[in-house]
Order: structure tokens, then sequence, then C-alpha cells
């Protein structure tokens, strides 16, 4: 049901999807258990920099790939995510890698987006509570909507994409 989580060396590229037809066909996906929020995990996302601890990496050294997720809004408007948890000495990191295509050749960026206290649990429980914080974050501060597709799994899998982003978005519902 879940992917594995593989820690490997950071890749020079992430899954792109140029063409509709070399996405996965959908399929239905059981729904999975909830990981257990990891005791003592406080996530802190980069718009907050301020609140950064110094001296954190650039790029990652470690990565297990979490997945990808989507928006498109128009066809000029669109957001593509992929996460990947690393970690050093004393923090949970998440970083996005960004194909960045505003100058020519694109080139593939590394972007520090959120860290956590070092807590302790597994990359899926971890991973799947930190890109929850993320949306959340971003839902409330950036008021964005909820994810459109789901493009890759890693060691977060369809259903535990799925799993957040009821979470991320229906607590919102809730307090209005």
């Amino acid at each position: 049901m879940n992917a594995k989580a593989h820690w490997i060396d950071p890749p020079e590229k992430s899954p792109v999807w140029l063409d509709y037809a070399d996405k996965a066909v959908e399929h239905i996906y059981p729904v999975g258990d909830t990981p257990k929020r990891p005791d003592h995990l406080k996530t802190t996302m980069s718009w907050d920099m301020k609140r950064f601890p110094e001296g954190l990496p650039e790029k990652p050294t470690t990565v297990c790939y979490l997945g990808a997720i989507e928006w498109a809004w128009s066809p000029m408007h669109s957001r593509l995510d992929s996460y990947y948890l690393s970690y050093n000495e004393d923090y949970w990191l998440m970083y996005l890698h960004l194909l960045d295509h505003g100058v020519r050749p694109w080139t593939w960026e590394w972007c520090l987006y959120s860290v956590a206290t070092k807590a302790v649990g597994d990359a899926r429980s971890i991973g799947f509570w930190m890109v929850h914080d993320l949306l959340k974050a971003d839902s409330n501060t950036h008021e964005l909507d909820p994810f459109h597709l789901i493009s890759d799994e890693g060691a977060l899998s369809v259903s535990d994409f799925n799993q957040i982003k009821e979470l991320a978005w229906e607590e919102d519902d809730e307090t209005e």
C-alpha cells in the first residue's frame, strides 16, 4: 500500500511530466491509516525565515522522496511541488526541488521549504505531518486552495496525500 521510504543522494532532476499521457493512470486507492503525529514535531515554514535556525544547508546531502502534487489553475498558472525529506543533527528539513523555467536552459533548484524540530519517527510519519503543516500554513497564510492532482508517490502514497488534503483543508471548514 505505501511506497517504502528510501534514503538516497539528492537527484539531479525530479519527476516532471511534460506530456499528460506520461502520467500514471488513476486508480481507486484504499484509505490507509493516518500516521500518529510524532511528539514534539513543530514545523516552521520558509516564509517565516526570521524563525529559521542559522546555518541550515541550502541543498540536501541525503533525501527521502515523499512525492509530488500539483495545482492547475489555468494553462499558464500552475504549481508543481516535489517534496524531499532530509535531516541534520538537530532538525528535519523538507526541500522542494523546483524546475526554474525562467532562465534558459532550464535548471533544477533546491528550496528549503520547512524545518521541524528533530522528533522521533519514521520518514512516512515525519513527512506526512510536515507536508500537512506546510499545506495548512500555506492555506491560512496565502489562501492556497486544495491541490488538484497527486503526480507521484514516494514515501507518501496517494492515500496519504488524500488524507493530508482532507485534514489540512477540512480543519478550516470546521472552524468557520
